[in-house]
């Protein structure tokens, strides 16, 4: 009996010292480990050995090249307020140029220059430049806002005032040219004054809405006949 007690007991002090050495090596490993992580953090960076950021997904999107212009022609009506006349019902027609710059997304704003020459019931000839802010509101639908001077002449000289206007349609963004359509529902008002002698009979106050029409429509025709 004594000699199976000393065996049953020197089997149980060797299982002790086997899992004592299994949790030593399990332990000296994590110690190793932890070591090695904080080491490799506080390491410097090598001369030519840079972290490169996370690319930049937007920057392989296709952008339209800017400036892009456009030339149109407007063609609508107003009442207009002479001085001498009263009001009074009149035709629109006016050639435009813009340019837009900074958009080159449907979604991204536009800013640049409005030139419009045309007529109001054929009584005068009026110009107006202005600066033109594009806001994008739906692809490829936009909103067109301008307001400058105004300058026209009547039958008894020149007259200034000013010129604002709102055009709501679709403005396209073209990816492969600097040339984009534009096709807009155009809203504006004016006012002119008198200048030197003229009498104050010749101002006017104008309100008018008209169709903006690409002039590619107008050219189209020549090109597929020549």
């Amino acid at each position: 009996m004594r000699f199976g007690r000393v065996g049953v007991r020197a089997r149980a002090t060797s299982a002790e010292k086997n899992v004592r050495s299994a949790a030593f090596v399990v332990f000296a490993l994590s110690l190793l480990g932890a070591l090695h992580a904080l080491a490799e953090e506080a390491r410097p960076t090598a001369p030519g050995r840079s972290v490169l950021p996370p690319p930049d997904v937007d920057s392989f999107r296709v952008r339209a090249p800017s400036p892009q212009w456009d030339v149109g022609v407007v063609l609508g009506g107003g009442a207009i307020e002479r001085q001498d006349s009263g009001f009074g019902g009149e035709f629109l027609g006016a050639l435009e140029l813009d340019v837009v710059g900074l958009r080159e997304r449907f979604r991204e704003v536009g800013l640049g220059g409005r030139l419009r020459v045309g007529t109001l019931g054929f009584k005068d000839f009026r110009a107006s430049l202005a600066p033109l802010l594009t806001l994008p509101l739906s692809d490829p639908v936009a909103l067109d806002l301008s307001f400058g001077p105004l300058l026209a002449t009547s039958g008894q000289g020149p007259l200034v005032g000013f010129e604002g206007s709102l055009g709501v349609g679709l403005r396209s963004v073209n990816l492969k040219g600097h040339y984009a359509h534009v096709h807009t529902l155009v809203f504006g008002y004016s006012q002119t004054f008198a200048l030197g002698d003229m009498p104050p009979s010749e101002e006017t106050i104008a309100i008018w809405a008209g169709l903006r029409v690409d002039g590619m429509w107008f050219v189209l025709p020549f090109g597929v006949i020549f």
